[in-house]
């Protein structure tokens, strides 16, 4: 009973720092930025007697001024032949050392293309007229197919099963939608139906 309490403990700790990990990395990155950019604008500050209001604002439009900027170049670089190799032999990299990296990377990559690469379904799991939002992993042509159930509001948190096809519809929606439907706790779940 001790160890079955600790080891859910350690799962949920783990499923938690996955999820979280990214989010955090995000917020000290941007962190780090605002002070860097602070310190350049204090001399301007008071050179010009500014209100620390508007250094403020300054630092904000500057900070989005440059993430914008890297994304746009990345996204540059990722058209260019030696941007996508580069690129490629990160995500293999990658792929290798993050667990869940390649799910998370083709379901936004999937974004930008036509065809989802993870194609979102409604799977009726454990009864007729109950159905959970999930995403086809793998549909080798048989009788069954390999889905992922994201648990809510973590996408990246789940349980995989291998389901009976009839009892998978899948939806005329992206990735990124099935995404932040699961996000929003199923808020928006009525829209993908309908699509």
């Amino acid at each position: 009973m001790a160890q079955s309490m600790k080891d859910k403990l350690t799962k949920n700790i783990i499923h938690g720092a996955i999820a979280i990990l990214p989010i955090a990395a995000l917020l000290f990155i941007l962190t780090k930025l605002f002070v860097i950019l602070k310190k350049i604008l204090i001399p301007i500050e008071e050179q010009f007697h500014l209100h620390y209001a508007i250094t403020a604002f300054l630092v904000l439009a500057i900070l989005i001024l440059v993430i914008l900027m890297a994304c746009f170049l990345l996204g540059y670089l990722l058209q260019t032949k030696l941007g996508s190799k580069l690129v490629d032999g990160i995500d293999s990299r990658a792929k290798k050392a993050l667990p869940g990296y390649e799910v998370i990377s083709n379901i936004l990559k999937s974004h930008t293309a036509d065809d989802a690469v993870y194609p979102p379904a409604l799977i009726s799991l454990f009864a007729d007229g109950i159905e959970t939002l999930g995403f086809v992993m793998e549909d080798n042509g048989g009788d069954y197919l390999t889905v992922y159930i994201p648990s809510v509001p973590v996408v990246t948190v789940g349980a995989v099963h291998s389901v009976v096809r009839n009892r998978v519809k899948l939806l005329n929606a992206t990735n990124i939608d099935a995404a932040n439907c699961i996000t929003k706790w199923g808020l928006g779940l009525s829209e993908l139906r309908m699509k």
